[in-house]
Formats: C-alpha cells, sequence, structure tokens
C-alpha cells in the first residue's frame, strides 16, 4: 500500500492550476479538493466489488478490478476479494484504499490461473473474455488532445456561471436522463492533461427486461453500446470531428481512472507538476439520479447488439511467418490447430483417442477412436458441448470428464495461450484478437421484440414504434420489420426521422433519403404527413415519380399524346428519353419548369423523396428516373454522360425506406417454361439481353416472337409484355432455384358432392401439383442505400424474406391485447369468385349495414367497395364499418403459393396468405387496439375457414365471433 505521505501539497497543486488554467479553474479544483464528490464509488464500487454466494465457487463471482498499478495480472480478483471480505490491509469502508486505488474496470467473472508446466509461469484468462453484467456498467470517454488549450476547454465543460446543469456536463446529464436506465454521470481529472467522463448505467432492469441474461459473449454488446453512446457525448460538448474519445476505453475490461485516487506523476506535465508527485484524480462534477426521469421509459440498452454473431477477425496484420503458416480454417494456422490437438489429448487422455480436430460449414468438431479395435472415429465432441458424446464400437465402459467450457471458448482459449508462450519476437498479444466464432444463441422470441410488446402493452403503440426504431435502425443495415397494422411503421419513422438520420449518418455519408409506396395516392398522403412532422427539423418530402410517370402527366397538361416505349423504338431512339428530348421538346421544357419548382419549395430544407416501389427497386439503375431530380441535373455538363454520371452522384441514398413490402417485390419468379423461353430469346438475338439501347432490344424481342411464337405453358400462351420482357433477361442467366409444386396438404378437405367446379372445390387444385418453377432473390437492397429498412403487416412477406437473404436483420413486432376489437364471422356458402358482388350486397341488407364499405375482389360494380390490395395503407376505412370476404384461392395463385412452399420448404404459405389479407384489411378498420363504435364482417367460405382454424386462426391478431346457422356464438380469440 503507497503511504499518503507522499501526497503533494494541494495549495502548490492550486497554484500550479492558477498559472496554466487561470482562477476560474482553480476555484474549481479548490472547491472539488475540499469536499470530494464520491457517488460513483458509494454506489457502484464500494458495495458490489465483490459478489459471490455463501459458499460458492470462486469462478461464480463478479467484481469490480481495482488496481494500484495498471499492468496487473489478467485484472484479477484478488485485490477486490480481499477488500470486499475483509482480508486486505484497509477494510472497504476507510478512505484509505479508495486514494491509492488509481484504476477501476466494469464487471468480469472471476477465474483461478492456469499453470504453465512449460515457464512455470500462472496464465489468467484474458479478461476480454470474462466480461459479465454487474450491477451497474460505466462508460468512459477521454479526449486525450495534448496541449494546455484543449485541458482549459475540457474544464469550461464543468464550470458555469450560474449552476451546475447550466454546465456542457450539466447539459450532458440531461440528455443521457432521456434513457430510463441511466444512472449518473462523473467527471474527473485524470491527474495528467484530460478529464475521464464516466456514463454509468444501472444494468438490471436492462438484464431482465430485454432477456439479456442468455447471452454469452456480452463484450461485443458493450462495445458496440459505447459507439451508440459516443456521438451523444461529441454533440452535447460540441467537440469537432477529428477530436474523438480514446477507443480503447470501449472495451469494458479497460482499466480507467478512479474518480479522488491518487496518480503519481512520472514525467513532464500539462501543468507543470514535478515527477514524484501524487496529483489526486478529483471529481469535478457528479450528478447522479435517485429515480428515473419524470415520463422516461425507454432504455438505451438494446438487445441486438449483444446478439450479432462475432466475426473472426486479426486485429493485427499477420506477421512474415503467419503468411507462411496460416491456414484458412476457422482462422486457426495449422499450428494453432495442433495446439488445440494436443490439449485435448492431455484433457481426455489414452481412451477415447483424439482423431482430430476438424472445421465444417463454420462449426469446429472434435472426432474420437474409443479403442485400439476402433476403425471408425464415431465419438464426436461438438464445439456447443462441454463433453464427448461416446457412441461406436467400444463406447461401452468409457468414462470422460467435461472440459471447464464449451469447446469453442476452449479453443480461444488454448489459442490465446498458445499466442502469449509461443508468438515470435516478444510481441505483446492483443487480447481482443477474436479466432473462433461463437455459436449463436437460439430463443424463440428475440428481446427487442419482447420489449416491444412489453412497451406497446404499458402504453401507446406508437411511442413504443418510435422507441424502436430509434434503437434499431443505427443497429441494422438491412433491418426487416413486420408489424401489426395501425401500430404506426410509417409514422413512427417520419416522427423520428430527423434523430435516425443523426444516428446513422457519418461524414461523407449520402444525405438523400427515399420513400416508397404501393401507388402514387399512397405516396402524396404520406409525403404529406411526413412534412407535418419534419418541416420544423430541416427535412421536407417531395414528390419523385418515375419518368413515365412525370411523362405522362406532362403529356395530359399539354394535351399531347405520349410515346411507348415500343413506338420510340420502331422509331429507332435508344430510349424513351431520347425520343421525347427529340421530338416533343416541350415536353423536356415542363419537366426543367417541375424541377426548378420543387428545388425552390425545398429551398434550404434536405429532401426526402416520396415515390412507388418500382422506382425504388430499380434506384441504382442510371436512368431519368434517378438523375432527372438531381439538383444539378439540368444545370451546364460537357456532355450528357458528365451530367448523368454527376446526378447519379448526387442521388446516393443514405437511408431508403420500403412500404408494405409484398412478395412479389422480394423474389422473381416464373414457370420454368417461361425462363426458358427469354433464355432462348437472348442467345438467339445478343441485342435481346438489354446490352444496347432499347430500340435494338425492342426488335430483338419481337423477331423472336416472329420466330418461335410467345411463351406457352403446356398448350397455353404465356401473355409477356416487353416490359417484363426487359426485367427477365436482365437476371435471366443469374442464379434460379428450380422447384417443383406439390399439395402441402392446406386445401385438403372432404369433398362435397354438390360442391361446383367454381373455385369451391379443392380438387380443382389437383392438376398444378408437378409444375416447375423458377424463383430468385432480386437482391434490389443491396448496395441500394446504406441502411434499408422493409416495413410489413404480413407473415408471407416476411417469411419470403428470410430465405431471399439473410442478411435481413428480421423483427417480427406484436403486442397481444385482449381489445383488439372483434371481427364478425359468417361461414357461409357461396363466397366464390362469382358470386362475391352478388353477396356482398345481400349482406349489406342483411345487417342493416348500407353504407359499409366492402373489401373484396371482384366487386368493383359496388359503391363504397375497394380490393384488398388497396385497402393497403388506405385510411378511407379508418373508424368505418366494413364487409370482407375470404375465398378460396384461383388455381393461378395456388400455383404461385406452393411454388413458394416449396423454395421456402414450408407448408403453410397457403393458409399464410389468407390470415395476412384478413389481418391487413381488418387492420385498416379496427387499428392495432380496436376502435369502438366500427363493425368488422367476414364473409368466409366455410371449409375454408376450417382449414384456417386448424392450422392459421392463431396468428389473427384480432377475436373472431364466429355467427352459425344454429344460431351458436362461438367466441375464438387469438392470443
Amino acid at each position: 500500500m503507497v503511504h499518503l505521505t507522499a501526497v503533494a501539497d494541494e495549495a502548490t497543486f492550486l497554484l500550479h492550476v492558477r498559472q496554466k488554467l487561470g482562477a476560474r479553474a482553480a476555484n474549481r479544483f479548490s472547491a472539488a479538493l475540499a469536499q470530494p464528490s464520491t457517488t460513483l464509488v458509494d454506489r457502484v464500487l464500494r458495495p458490489h466489488l465483490f459478489q459471490l454466494d455463501h459458499g460458492g465457487d470462486i469462478e461464480d463471482a463478479v467484481y469490480y478490478p481495482v488496481a494500484i498499478l495498471k499492468r496487473t495480472p489478467g485484472r484479477n480478483h484478488e485485490l477486490a476479494q480481499g477488500l470486499a471480505t475483509g482480508s486486505a490491509a484497509y477494510s472497504i469502508d476507510a478512505p484509505e484504499p479508495w486514494a491509492v486505488l488509481s484504476f477501476f474496470a466494469n464487471a468480469l467473472r472471476a477465474c483461478r490461473p492456469d499453470y504453465d508446466e512449460q515457464t512455470g509461469q500462472e496464465i489468467w484468462q484474458p479478461p476480454s473474455e470474462r466480461v459479465v453484467f454487474g450491477p451497474f456498467h460505466v462508460f468512459t470517454f477521454e479526449h486525450d488532445v495534448p496541449g494546455i488549450d484543449f485541458l482549459a476547454e475540457q474544464m469550461s465543460w464543468v464550470m458555469s456561471r450560474k449552476k451546475p446543469s447550466d454546465s456542457k456536463m450539466g447539459r450532458l446529464f440531461a440528455r443521457l436522463s432521456e434513457h430510463a436506465d441511466f444512472a449518473g454521470l462523473t467527471a474527473n481529472y485524470s491527474g495528467g492533461k484530460s478529464l475521464h467522463i464516466h456514463a454509468v448505467y444501472d444494468m438490471r432492469l436492462a438484464v431482465e427486461a430485454l432477456n439479456l441474461g442468455i447471452i454469452a459473449d456480452l463484450r461485443r454488446g458493450f462495445v458496440a453500446h459505447w459507439h451508440l453512446l459516443a456521438p451523444t457525448v461529441r454533440d452535447v460538448l460540441g467537440l469537432p470531428p477529428d477530436v474523438g474519445p480514446d477507443p480503447m476505453l470501449s472495451f469494458p475490461e479497460a482499466y480507467r481512472r478512479l474518480p479522488n485516487a491518487f496518480r503519481l506523476i512520472e514525467g513532464d506535465h500539462v501543468l507543470g507538476v514535478p515527477p514524484g508527485t501524487w496529483v489526486r484524480q478529483v471529481t469535478l462534477f457528479e450528478q447522479w439520479r435517485n429515480r428515473a426521469a419524470s415520463g422516461v421509459t425507454g432504455l438505451f440498452f438494446r438487445p441486438e447488439p449483444f446478439h450479432q454473431v462475432p466475426v473472426a477477425s486479426r486485429t493485427r496484420p499477420p506477421s512474415s511467418q503467419d503468411s507462411q503458416t496460416f491456414v484458412g480454417v476457422g482462422d486457426l494456422t495449422s499450428e494453432q490447430i495442433a495446439f488445440c490437438e494436443k490439449m485435448l489429448k492431455r484433457h481426455f487422455g489414452d481412451w477415447p483417442r483424439l482423431s482430430g480436430l476438424t472445421h465444417l460449414r463454420g462449426r469446429w468438431t472434435a472426432r474420437f477412436f474409443n479403442s485400439p479395435e476402433d476403425q471408425n472415429a464415431t465419438s464426436v465432441l461438438r464445439d456447443d458441448h462441454r463433453n464427448i458424446l461416446l457412441s461406436g464400437r467400444g463406447a461401452e465402459g468409457l468414462r470422460t470428464e467435461p472440459l471447464q467450457f464449451p469447446l469453442w471458448r476452449m479453443i480461444r482459449l488454448w489459442v490465446a495461450q498458445h499466442a502469449r508462450l509461443h508468438h515470435s519476437g516478444g510481441e505483446a498479444v492483443n487480447e481482443e484478437e477474436v479466432v473462433v466464432r461463437k455459436p449463436v444463441s437460439s430463443v424463440s422470441e428475440h428481446p427487442e421484440e419482447a420489449a416491444f410488446r412489453e412497451a406497446a402493452q404499458s402504453s401507446d403503440a406508437r411511442t413504443a414504434m418510435r422507441a424502436f426504431f430509434l434503437s434499431a435502425v443505427p443497429a441494422h443495415q438491412l433491418l426487416w420489420v413486420r408489424g401489426p397494422e395501425g401500430s404506426g411503421k410509417s409514422s413512427a419513422l417520419f416522427a423520428e426521422h430527423h434523430r435516425i438520420i443523426e444516428r446513422i449518418e457519418a461524414p461523407g455519408d449520402p444525405q438523400l433519403a427515399l420513400y416508397g409506396f404501393g401507388d402514387y395516392r399512397t405516396a402524396v398522403e404520406k409525403c404529406t404527413d411526413f412534412n407535418e412532422a419534419q418541416r420544423a427539423n430541416g427535412f421536407i418530402g417531395v414528390l419523385l415519380p418515375s419518368f413515365s410517370e412525370a411523362y405522362a402527366r406532362a403529356c395530359a397538361e399539354l394535351s399531347l399524346a405520349p410515346l411507348s416505349q415500343g413506338e420510340a423504338a420502331r422509331r429507332g431512339y435508344s430510349s424513351l428519353w431520347a425520343a421525347v428530348k427529340a421530338t416533343q421538346p416541350e415536353v423536356m421544357e415542363s419537366f426543367k419548369s417541375r424541377h426548378t419548382e420543387m428545388w425552390a419549395s425545398v429551398g434550404d430544407s434536405r429532401l426526402v423523396g416520396f415515390t412507388v416501389h418500382p422506382v425504388l427497386h430499380n434506384w441504382q439503375r442510371e436512368s431519368p428516373t434517378r438523375t432527372m431530380w438531381a439538383r444539378s441535373f439540368w444545370e451546364d455538363a460537357h456532355n450528357e454522360a458528365e451530367r448523368r454520371e454527376r446526378a447519379f452522384r448526387e442521388t446516393a441514398l443514405g437511408l431508403a425506406v420500403h412500404d408494405e413490402v409484398r412478395v412479389e417485390s422480394i423474389v422473381e419468379m416464373q414457370p420454368l417454361e417461361v425462363l426458358q423461353w427469354v433464355k432462348r430469346a437472348c442467345e438467339a438475338h445478343e441485342p435481346a439481353r438489354g446490352r444496347v439501347g432499347i430500340d435494338r432490344q425492342h426488335a430483338a424481342f419481337q423477331a423472336f416472337v416472329r420466330e418461335s411464337g410467345p411463351p406457352t405453358i403446356g398448350t397455353e400462351v404465356w401473355e409477356l409484355s416487353f416490359d417484363d420482357f426487359r426485367r427477365m433477361a436482365s437476371a435471366a442467366f443469374g442464379a434460379w432455384t428450380q422447384v417443383t409444386t406439390r399439395s402441402s396438404g392446406e386445401y385438403e378437405v372432404e369433398q362435397e358432392a354438390e360442391a361446383g367446379g367454381d373455385g369451391d372445390r379443392p380438387d380443382i387444385y389437383a392438376a398444378r401439383h408437378g409444375r416447375v418453377w423458377a424463383i430468385q432473390p432480386r437482391m434490389w437492397w443491396n448496395g441500394l442505400a446504406i441502411h434499408v429498412i422493409a416495413l410489413t403487416t404480413e407473415a408471407l412477406p416476411t417469411a419470403v424474406a428470410r430465405r431471399a437473404d439473410p442478411s435481413w436483420s428480421v423483427f417480427e413486432l406484436d403486442a397481444p391485447s385482449p381489445d383488439r376489437g372483434d371481427l364478425q364471422v359468417h361461414a357461409v356458402r357461396g363466397v366464390t369468385a362469382r358470386n362475391l358482388s352478388r353477396l356482398c350486397e345481400e349482406w349489406r341488407d342483411r345487417l342493416d349495414l348500407p353504407g359499409a364499405w366492402v373489401v373484396s375482389n371482384r366487386v368493383a360494380s359496388l359503391s363504397n367497395s375497394m380490393s384488398h390490395a388497396r385497402a393497403r395503407g388506405s385510411n378511407e376505412l379508418i373508424g368505418t364499418d366494413i364487409i370482407q370476404t375470404m375465398a378460396f384461392m384461383s388455381p393461378d395463385e395456388y400455383e404461385r403459393v406452393q411454388a413458394l412452399n416449396a423454395w421456402m420448404r414450408r407448408s403453410d404459405a397457403c393458409l399464410l396468405r389468407h390470415i395476412d389479407e384478413l389481418n391487413q384489411t381488418s387492420g385498416r378498420n379496427l387499428g392495432f387496439r380496436g376502435r369502438a363504435g366500427c363493425q368488422n364482417h367476414l364473409l368466409v367460405n366455410p371449409r375454408l375457414f376450417a382449414l384456417l382454424l386448424e392450422g392459421a386462426v392463431i396468428h389473427s391478431r384480432y377475436g373472431l365471433v364466429l355467427h352459425l346457422d344454429r344460431g351458436q356464438r362461438y367466441r375464438l380469440r387469438a392470443e
């Protein structure tokens, strides 16, 4: 223990401060030294320094490392244990130990050291592998810029003319108080040229509420949260972009300066303090909360960063020796593998005898022989197990001692041990190196989904949705969100757009955001909603129509006959744009005027585009649809190529949002015969591939039609437009998956003799089995923007997205509630395609709802009616009475869905499609929590409803009140 008699005279230290930093800073130091603030020590370290249940094993202990000197072997628990148990020279409640403990770190799990027989040294498991949840977690930020000027600036952060809350540190405290798990803020002098800013969070709430206790490897999650917090610290303190915090302090196990402890000055000091002097790391600002701020419910901690799969990486460049010996097997060299095999043999002994350590499909496996007579190594130790699964000849009677940890973790320990023992040149081994992938925890519900469910049940769902997006968008570049209709997904993004941009946008990133919707009518409505939410924040939404849409509108205004793509091609123009430019110059002037008006309306605000799905899907093409809306498009350029390249750069996307994603948005799917026809056309006529002007591609398409006829499926002609051909030709020679349709069993029911051939009997689908389809993910989202968000209410597109691209981070948000509202279900005969219009009119009369909206297919002749597709996103149904229908799918649609079933290896796509349609339409009428005073009636085929009861009704978001012919009512609620 260092004697406190070595402490420098505080008056002398304050004189140095006054000479270098001025009177205000000296006064602040003087006040802090006179009455030291010790809340961080009193609340975090002193009561939780070392915790172990009575009689527990030392390896179950959790402790906060503390140290007098920075180089403590393994940042071990021994000093913390001695202080907490009273076996140290000083009591934990006395001031002496806290005065000399210069360093502390976040919570670690205790361990015993290994003894290396070759070196005679104790080897501690790296602290980076022992990070655990403590009651509190401390995020520390140090901005270590040389020079007295920056120290003076840091002192200004903790001082104010009136009250501490007016200082920058006070404003940071207020900003951090926006989270319910924020505990307090402490800023202390490091003893050198900087401050250590400690933002402390209460972990107990997040661990329980977000189910973080299932996470095996916490370190990456803590590091990710440090990086999430850093921009807030920088923003409040007003730091320039080139002044960042020390990244080493992002690691939870890194030592940081303990408030009010002493530091020995060993060299030149920024204040001129002589070497050998002990300087107090005095607390200059400290403010803590006794409870969460009023009205604050959101947590800073979010679960997803803890769930991300660690990526095997090397934190130092491979040496020349590495280059010669490295073998690309699970990121281990041949020497490392040999060392791990040696350690396995040492642990398990002669029998079972190790055959070898192998790496397959990202997983490590050790195989063993059971006896000398055993010819096959059938006993196996998998990477997530601690002991061998004994099987095969000679396994009887064998007994083995399990490893201390699962194999994957033991490999990490052995590789680190190998590096420490054998690394050439004496180079220090970086404990942050990760060499083996960790298996991912598998849970049925993601913690972030559970958090939304709990939040939505206890508060407004829209508030919960806003909190979710603020957390999830920065953490995921490809974010897929399935949420209930009426829960405010797009509204939440509109409300939080400015905050989301703050969190995801880095210097130099593209600044344009683009939202895509199902039709222009919806896009205009949503653009208006966005502007109501964001105009005061410096963003303005503007409709960005496609070139073809803008062209059609311009022709209508100018009373001109629009040209088609085909007509432009027949006239010999390479594109429709070229044809319009040459033959209809007044249209180009109209485009230019619209462009000028649009940018004048934007002014100094940031433009946010609103458009339709096809525009979003094709945004990466260098087409007029994208480039014509760039700010500089109509400005002078050397040539057309330069103009378009400049405009293309200007319209790069930082954020893209796709609302109401449908299956056809995710995958291209065609009967195999159609794909083969397109391939033959491209092979027969090179211009058909589309690498030339549209005129030559169109001519090639027409030539092949004349030569071979249109594509056919069996004896039926398949309608393939030129636009469809162009889209398929661009991907015809890509990677397609061929699947064969089959019966999934979803539509198999007992046939009724009186059933007609009008779509009401399941056997009409039998002919659709055994058909071959080709399916290819469309992948428009790859490279579209830095962050892409897809929104849907539906289960089937979500299932398709999971299969199409595992890169999507998929969240399915829901909040079951007993107050969602009820659907009045009428299982009646005659709910078939040919009867829908007549049937719905009859039920309007029967229910005495003459003004009710009808949502059904094939009812266009009825007033107040719309299709299920149009009901998506429509606000016309909010709070109204509706009558909707559910009938068996047509054979054509059935075949497509069965192709999806085969591709996804599922057997529920048909029923999911029906439930999706039901939830989508009902949500427009009843909303997220149900609306009083409005009715929702479902007319459904009785046999189809029976199938839904068996296989899919649990997915219904609403209560079902079934009306039977005999007057019995059965209330069915989905939980």
